[in-house]
């Protein structure tokens, strides 16, 4: 891959993976100008020199200049001095300064010209979309979207339990609330629970777990899914849940976990 079908995919890439996108403009940059006193100087890119590649904006705010090397060729601090240039001549200028090549992205602050170093949630989530992006834009999408959701070994433990636990807040209630079907400080280890997970561990397609009302059914679900140390990772869905679907359900839970738009193709994947 050139460095021009990268920008082109980055470019894609950052409309996909930001879900407030609507707003934002994305423009590739061949010619800008810059004011020099009470003159405009049109700016060419030299043929010595990569362009600008991307700039970020928001109406006529500017919010980030995007520098992109050819994936697989590293980053030096010359990509970083030129990726500052640039924004420096912008006005008004540009926080931030991403560099990237697909697998590494770095950010930084463009008065300073030191890595973006602010302790904050959204700092981070910002970083991660980005570095979300440029990984999506350096790799066929279905390896992209393995790495993308598997890059943290741990990713899919976390994002099921939280779908877990989202899932039976609504049957969990104190001891003597008797419409609930899970009390939160009292349960009773059944037999059928490694029954199940025995027929699961050895690939059976399909257990199914029958019974009266009110015989435990959910509470060996529950059971399952709090067992450590197994090889299987429970994921529980309540089907009335699902209107249109289950690979939907899980794709707008992806979405509100990753912050970026999942379509149930990606959750196939």
């Amino acid at each position: 891959m050139n460095e021009s079908t990268f920008e082109a995919r980055v470019s894609e890439a950052i409309r996909h993976i930001f879900p407030n996108y609507v707003g934002l403009e994305i423009t590739h940059q061949t010619i800008f100008s810059v004011r020099m006193g009470h003159s405009e100087i049109e700016v060419k890119p030299s043929t010595k020199k990569p362009r600008l590649d991307i700039l970020i904006k928001q109406r006529d705010r500017h919010l980030a200049v995007l520098e992109l090397k050819k994936p697989g060729i590293n980053l030096r601090d010359e990509d970083r001095d030129q990726g500052l240039s640039y924004a420096r001549l912008l006005v008004p200028m540009p926080p931030l300064v991403i560099v990237s090549n697909g697998r590494l992205t770095q950010f930084y602050e463009t008065i300073s010209g030191e890595l973006l170093n602010i302790a904050n949630p959204d700092a981070e989530q910002i970083k991660k979309l980005f570095a979300h992006a440029f990984e999506i834009a350096a790799e066929q999408k279905d390896l992209a979207i393995r790495t993308l959701l598997g890059k943290d070994p741990l990713i899919w433990e976390k994002v099921i339990e939280e779908l877990n636990q989202c899932n039976f807040k609504n049957h969990i209630g104190t001891i003597d609330a008797f419409y609930q079907p899970i009390a939160e400080t009292f349960r009773l280890p059944r037999h059928s629970t490694q029954r199940v997970v025995d027929l699961v561990s050895k690939n059976n397609p399909v257990v199914a777990v029958i019974g009266a009302p009110m015989i435990g059914k959910t509470n060996l679900l529950y059971e399952i899914c709090k067992l450590e140390n197994i090889k299987i990772k429970p994921l529980y869905i309540n089907a009335e849940d699902c209107r249109f679907g289950i690979f939907q359900y899980l794709a707008n839970h992806f979405t509100k976990h990753f912050f970026s738009t999942s379509s149930t193709d990606d959750v196939r994947h």
